[in-house]
């Protein structure tokens, strides 16, 4: 999709202000899908819950009675499980009691629905239990799912808020839209305005820090920023670092094991193809701080990496501070180091700091960028903290958003009719 039509999808979608709430019996689509611990019931990281609540307490100042529709990993996964342990911590946040029934879309949670009174709060369980959730269908075909035939008889709008999800052609995701008034929820619409700024701020002021691990990922989306000119610069770091150093010095030691352990070999020819077309549009670490077999740290320039990589180097820092400062705009989708680790945050926090101190917008993305940020305070000096992970690095990239286009249909199917 070109840019400028995507700009335009973002624009079209109904926002939260659009529809009269008052009172309604509302589906609220959250993701809330966090990393647990299972075996003793905890949540790891509860950001994104907490960020939701924000539309809940929205919804609760209407008068509303809400039902959450949200998922948890998906089947197969270790995380994939029930949401009990999640309607605890949104009570924790919301300050008021939340109902929880273990069923979707039965008897059980019918009947829970139909007996939500105003001001009350149930959340259902996970949707993906529901074994035609996650199958290929078009929108049409998933507003017909028995999910949506169960549900949307049972509420009066449906409100997307899941901007973590937005890019998943899903049956919650995509299928009540073409039913029933919706709109954008408080979450789903910070995260839009964001994404829109940042593409219409000119890629001349525009600077991104592309770290993490998910290489292959963020390798096609530094592509379409850098092809659609969205950003000017990309500084690389954390492990998506290790497919351009090979590529640009070749792949020995550490870094040799690492790409071919992960099967990384096509992504160097994707990231030695990007560097032949960009050149210092992107922007390569020139020293690591790596780990070594016996627990022992140790400074190595590149190309001579000896070590498992956990941090950028002293000299990356201050090469890649110096370029931050020249921008406007810096968006961070990954950190740059192994920030699990408290011993190696000192590169992702150094240029987060840099970001706070010298850019007119900051945002970032992706669960470990936020909690670290978090972890330092440092999440009310950003400009926008995405839920999203995959999702913002697609919308930074301009790659089409199932959610949204529901979101523009609905628009066209029902709005008019309510306002």
């Amino acid at each position: 999709m070109e840019l400028s039509k995507f700009v335009e999808l973002l624009s079209n979608a109904p926002r939260f202000e659009e529809l009269d709430h008052s009172k309604k019996k509302v589906l609220l689509r959250v993701d809330i899908n966090v990393p647990l611990d299972k075996t003793r019931g905890e949540i790891l990281d509860d950001f994104r819950i907490y960020a939701h609540t924000r539309t809940l307490k929205r919804l609760l100042e209407y008068g509303c009675s809400i039902v959450v529709l949200a998922h948890q990993g998906r089947p197969g996964d270790k995380e994939f499980s029930s949401l009990d342990i999640h309607a605890r911590y949104i009570e924790r946040y919301l300050g008021r009691p939340v109902k929880f029934v273990d069923d979707v879309m039965g008897p059980a949670a019918r009947e829970a629905i139909r007996r939500l009174e105003p001001g009350e709060v149930l959340l259902l369980d996970n949707v993906r239990f529901i074994s035609e959730e996650m199958l290929e269908r078009s929108p049409e075909e998933h507003s017909k799912s028995y999910l949506v035939r169960k549900l949307a008889p049972l509420v009066d709008e449906f409100i997307l808020d899941a901007f973590a999800a937005i890019h998943r052609p899903h049956a919650s995701i995509v299928g009540f839209p073409y039913v029933m008034p919706s709109c954008m929820g408080v979450v789903l619409q910070s995260e839009v305005d964001a994404i829109r700024r940042i593409l219409e701020s000119g890629y001349e002021n525009t600077l991104v820090i592309a770290g993490g691990s998910k290489i292959p990922d963020t390798i096609k989306v530094i592509s379409k920023i850098l092809e659609r000119n969205i950003a000017e610069r990309i500084l690389v770091g954390g492990l998506v670092s290790t497919v351009f150093t090979a590529a640009k010095h070749g792949a020995s030691g550490w870094i040799k094991e690492f790409v071919e352990k992960k099967k990384l070999v096509q992504e160097i020819e994707n990231a030695r193809m990007l560097l032949e077309k960009f050149g210092d549009r992107i922007v390569t670490p020139v020293d690591h701080v790596v780990l070594l077999p016996d627990n022992t740290t140790k400074l190595c320039d590149v190309p001579n990496i000896d070590g498992e990589i956990v941090d950028i180097g002293p000299r990356t820092i201050d090469l890649y501070r110096d370029i931050v400062k020249q921008y406007q705009t810096a968006i961070m989708t990954g950190p740059v180091g192994w920030v699990e680790n408290d011993e190696f945050v000192h590169g992702t926090l150094e240029l987060l700091n840099t970001m706070i101190r010298y850019c007119k917008f900051t945002a970032i993305g992706g669960g470990h960028t936020v909690m670290i940020a978090r972890k330092k305070d440092l999440l009310a000096k950003i400009s926008h903290v995405s839920t999203g992970g995959r999702a913002f690095l697609y919308s930074l990239a301009g790659e089409e958003l199932p959610g949204i286009f529901a979101l523009v249909e609905s628009r066209r199917k029902f709005l008019s009719k309510v306002m």
